[in-house]
C-alpha cells in the first residue's frame, strides 16, 4: 500500500487516498515507533476505529498504545472565553499563556470576531505531555466553514485536554483500555471555575446591600473587580498582594457579590459529564446527551495511536 502513495512529505505517510482515515508519522533513526494518526476520528465511532486497525496491524488492534488523545466538552451558553480568561484555573499548571488577536482593541469580543480569529487559553505549555486548551470554537467553526453569524449556538467554548506520550494515563494507555475506560475517565479534575464577574459593574457593587455591609467591603470588591478584569484571575493574585491585600479574602468578597449579584457558572463536573456522555454517545452510541450538541465529540482534533 505504501507504494501506492505519493513520497512521504516531512516524515508523514497519507492514506486517506486509499480509503484508510488515518496517516502514517514516522522517524529516521532505526526502529523508530510509526505513529498512526486518525483523520476525522471525531465522525467515527468504536466499530469504525477497529475496521482501520484491522486493516492496517498485525497484532490485536485492542493493544495498540495510545499515543495521543484530545478530550473535548463544548458548553453552549453557559459561558463566554472572555469568563473563562477570568475565572478558570487549573491545578498545578502554572504556566498560562494566550493567543490574541494583534489587533483587538478594548472590545475583546466584537475586535475576535470582526478579524475571523479566535481567543485561545492555554494552561500548561502547549509543548507538554499534558495542558488544557480552551478556545472560543464559535468563531473557529464560522471560520472554517464560512457560516454566517447566528447560524451557530453561541456562545459555543470548548474544553479541551490534551494528553500525548508519558502524559496518557494506564486507564486510557491502549485501544481496549480507552474504550472500557473513556467514559468514566475524568480529563477536567483539576479544573477549577470562579464565579463569574462579567455581569458586574462597579455601580452595582457600590449599590450592594446586604447584611453587615460596610462602605468599605464594597469599596475593596470595587477594586477587586477591577483587577480581574484588568489582568485576568491569575495575575489579579499578584496585583493584590503588591498592594496589601489577602486574595483569599477579597475572591471571598466577589464570591458573596456573584452570590448575591450575578448567574451561576458551569462546574467542572458539568464539563465532565459533557465529555463523558459524548464519548458514549460518538463511540457507542448508547447514551443520552444533556442537550443537543452537533458539533461536540470527545476527539476533535486527534487521536494517534
Amino acid at each position: 500500500m505504501r507504494r501506492r502513495i505519493p513520497p512521504a512529505r516531512k516524515g508523514y505517510e497519507d492514506f486517506t487516498g486509499l480509503g484508510l482515515p488515518l496517516g502514517v508519522k514516522f522517524f529516521s533513526w532505526p526502529k523508530a515507533p510509526r505513529i498512526l494518526q486518525f483523520d476525522r476520528v471525531g465522525q467515527m465511532c468504536s466499530a469504525d476505529i477497529m475496521d482501520t486497525l484491522v486493516a492496517v496491524v498485525d497484532c490485536d488492534p485492542l493493544s495498540v498504545r495510545v499515543h495521543r488523545a484530545d478530550l473535548t466538552a463544548d458548553m453552549i451558553g453557559s459561558i463566554t472565553i472572555l469568563a473563562c480568561r477570568n475565572t478558570v484555573t487549573v491545578g498545578r499548571k502554572r504556566k498560562v499563556t494566550e493567543y490574541k488577536n494583534p489587533n483587538r482593541g478594548t472590545s475583546l469580543e466584537t475586535q475576535c470576531y470582526t478579524s475571523g480569529r479566535f481567543e485561545t487559553l492555554y494552561f500548561g505549555s502547549s509543548k507538554s505531555n499534558d495542558f488544557l486548551r480552551v478556545y472560543d470554537k464559535e468563531t473557529e467553526l464560522r471560520k472554517k466553514l464560512k457560516i454566517a453569524p447566528g447560524v451557530l449556538p453561541s456562545p459555543l467554548v470548548r474544553f479541551e485536554r490534551v494528553l500525548k506520550g508519558d502524559g496518557v494515563p494506564a486507564q486510557l494507555g491502549t485501544v481496549g483500555a480507552l474504550f472500557q475506560n473513556g467514559a468514566t475517565f475524568d480529563p477536567f479534575a483539576d479544573v477549577q471555575i470562579s464565579p463569574s464577574f462579567d455581569d458586574i459593574t462597579p455601580a452595582m457593587l457600590y449599590n450592594w446591600q446586604a447584611p453587615g455591609m460596610k462602605l468599605k467591603d464594597r469599596e475593596r470588591a470595587a477594586s477587586t473587580l477591577w483587577a480581574i478584569q484588568q489582568f485576568g484571575l491569575t495575575k489579579a493574585n499578584a496585583y493584590l498582594r503588591a498592594n496589601h491585600r489577602d486574595p483569599d479574602a477579597m475572591y471571598a468578597l466577589m464570591r458573596q457579590a456573584v452570590t448575591d449579584l450575578s448567574v451561576p457558572m458551569p462546574t467542572p463536573a458539568d464539563l465532565t459529564a459533557r465529555y463523558q456522555s459524548s464519548f458514549e454517545t460518538q463511540l457507542f452510541g448508547r447514551a443520552v446527551v444533556v442537550e443537543p450538541l452537533p458539533y461536540n465529540n470527545p476527539f476533535e482534533a486527534e487521536i494517534s495511536l
